[in-house]
């Protein structure tokens, strides 16, 4: 049993009882609490130091035994309980940090007006008040709230039009779908919206009207993909079909030798970039065998960009005497079908073909031989 109990904070009430753990850039653990439950923060737990309760709490869980608190934390030998990195918080559900810049971003549950997100750039030393509960978002929740050293949102929106409840989300950094880059990724519980709100210009846009309820989570996979728990399912987010962005190096000169596919070493390739007054081209021969098991060549031959790590090529099957010959009129060339060549590192290919009835797959070409001179 390797399980051991780090802290144990009593909840008041059966509500606000915070959204997240989350380890950030500096290899700490964060965690989020609500000001306890109820409504109207009857404890005053949110602008009380002295509990953890609506804060953001920092531990350094890096040993063997009890968590230690960092010695950088704001309120350590001060007036405020050592954990506490921010506070002002009415129930902070869901926080994230962005992987790339290691911003935090923090959705706080509004109760009778509005919804906010809460920013703490990368280089805060901590010790934000968010607020509450002297504001809800950035308007006055009781009394005079002209109060100094209050950290106002940097975006919130009205209850209204079924909007109740922020769930908060991801900054997208994934590859497929570009236009995202940089947005946080949130949503609301109750309208089942999402929105991309896009921090150093300040402005938001609304991605799906609707489309799911009951918004619980956000999370992203390695890639940076980001995904929404809602309507009892799990979805992948996008603004349209992703955009595939092939990985690898220029073809060239370097490219051009023999290659064989591992397994099937009584068959080979044999690549060829050159040059002439029209461009620089790519020609490929692939000597293997039919399903009768008798010899056949296909060869294909296209001009490409310089600098393209990928080129497509119709593939014919060459037939007769003298068929290397294309000059010969006893050579015969039949469209067989399409090949994509992609150099994915110094003498590696991938081939990715479709052969229409005669099948379609890929396959991983190793280099035997190189150019002289054009070694990678």
């Amino acid at each position: 049993q390797s399980r051991q109990v780090l802290l144990i904070q009593p909840q008041p009430f059966g509500n606000h009882n915070g959204g997240r753990l989350e380890f950030g850039p500096d290899g700490m653990l964060y965690l989020g609490l609500g000001d306890g439950g109820s409504a109207n923060d009857p404890l005053g737990a949110g602008q009380d130091t002295g509990t953890v309760l609506g804060s953001i709490i920092r531990l350094d869980v890096s040993g063997d035994g009890d968590y230690a608190i960092p010695p950088d934390n704001p309120f350590v030998s001060g007036e405020g309980a050592d954990e506490i990195w921010a506070y002002g918080l009415r129930n902070p559900w869901r926080m994230a940090f962005d992987r790339l810049t290691g911003d935090l971003y923090i959705a706080d549950v509004g109760q009778n007006l509005v919804e906010e997100i809460d920013f703490q750039p990368a280089a805060s030393s901590g010790g934000e008040n968010y607020g509450w509960n002297i504001r809800e978002g950035s308007h006055c929740f009781v009394g005079d709230c002209d109060t100094p050293g209050l950290t106002d949102p940097v975006w919130e929106y009205l209850h209204g039009e079924g909007n109740c409840s922020i769930t908060g989300g991801q900054v997208y950094r994934g590859p497929d779908y570009p236009a995202m880059v940089g947005r946080y990724l949130y949503g609301d519980f109750c309208s089942g919206r999402i929105w991309a709100y896009h921090h150093p210009s300040r402005t938001n846009e609304l991605l799906s009207d609707g489309q799911v309820s009951n918004i619980l989570t956000f999370g992203e996979d390695e890639r940076g993909n980001v995904y929404v728990s809602a309507s009892g399912r799990v979805f992948l987010l996008s603004d349209g079909p992703p955009v595939i962005t092939p990985s690898g190096v220029p073809i060239d000169g370097s490219t051009s030798g023999t290659y064989v596919v591992e397994g099937l070493n009584d068959q080979g390739f044999f690549v060829t970039v050159g040059q002439n007054p029209s461009g620089v081209f790519l020609f490929v021969a692939w000597f293997t065998f039919d399903e009768s098991g008798n010899p056949r060549w296909l060869v294909g031959v296209d001009f490409f960009e310089p600098g393209a790590i990928s080129v497509s090529l119709l593939m014919q099957e060459v037939r007769g005497l003298n068929f290397l010959d294309f000059s010969s009129d006893l050579a015969e060339r039949i469209d067989f079908g399409t090949m994509t060549f992609t150099q994915l590192e110094c003498g590696t290919l991938e081939a990715d073909f479709n052969f229409g009835a005669a099948g379609a797959g890929s396959l991983t070409l190793d280099k035997l031989t190189n150019i002289e001179g054009r070694d990678c």
